[in-house]
């Protein structure tokens, strides 16, 4: 996922001679950041699901797709309503929309530190816990 992105980017910049909008090594970070967690989620996912091919794909485009919609990808629906808010605030895709936001700003390491750390505790979190449901599921023990 990370590499070819990479070389579309530097396609796009040293060849098309296309402003991207943001400083190269910016936009590396947060590539990096989102196929790092994408790539977990993926182990999670494979850990959980017994029916790993098509059941760990179609649920994990399911929930990424929705996910994406209720964290403002596209459209804002937190507007007034505490309650898509919530939900939307605990969202990995809002804190990378953050850290986004951030880098467009150029405040990106004062105002998306918790956005950084947040996402890379989840990542954490979800590879300890695929690693070792992996491991009870094959070794039979924690």
């Amino acid at each position: 996922m990370f590499l070819p992105t990479i070389a579309i980017l530097l396609v796009t910049k040293y060849i098309i001679r296309l402003e991207l909008g943001y400083n190269l090594l910016e936009l590396v970070g947060l590539i990096a950041l989102i196929c790092a967690f994408s790539s977990t989620f993926c182990l999670v996912l494979f850990s959980i699901l017994s029916n790993k091919n098509d059941s760990a794909k179609m649920i994990g485009n399911a929930i990424i797709i929705l996910t994406t919609i209720l964290a403002g990808g596209f459209y804002s629906f937190d507007k007034g309503n505490p309650i898509f808010e919530g939900i939307s605030n605990i969202l990995p895709q809002r804190a990378s929309l953050t850290i986004a936001a951030g880098m467009e700003e150029n405040v990106l390491l004062l105002s998306c530190l918790p956005s950084l750390t947040y996402i890379i505790v989840l990542m954490l979190i979800f590879y300890i816990f695929a690693v070792l449901k992996t491991k009870r599921d094959y070794l039979g023990k924690w």
